[in-house]
């Protein structure tokens, strides 16, 4: 878990309670959004690219290498 007790994998996909989605706060991973849509993270990854996945987004970055 993480710093403020939110898992980073859900236990399932009805585990994503409005509370959950909130205590994230306004940035998270795109694995962990497409569990909140109830997407496979391959799917949610194609709609990211595409710019068509549900929701607003800013910037997408690459982990580790601090680029888009």
């Amino acid at each position: 878990m993480s710093e403020r007790n939110v898992p980073t994998r859900p236990l399932s996909t009805s585990a994503w309670t409005p509370e959950r989605i909130r205590a994230l706060g306004t940035v998270t991973t795109v694995p962990i959004a497409a569990a909140i849509f109830g997407l496979s993270r391959s799917v949610a990854y194609d709609l990211v690219k595409t710019g068509q996945f549900p929701g607003n987004r800013a910037t997408v970055r690459h982990p580790g290498t601090g680029s888009r």
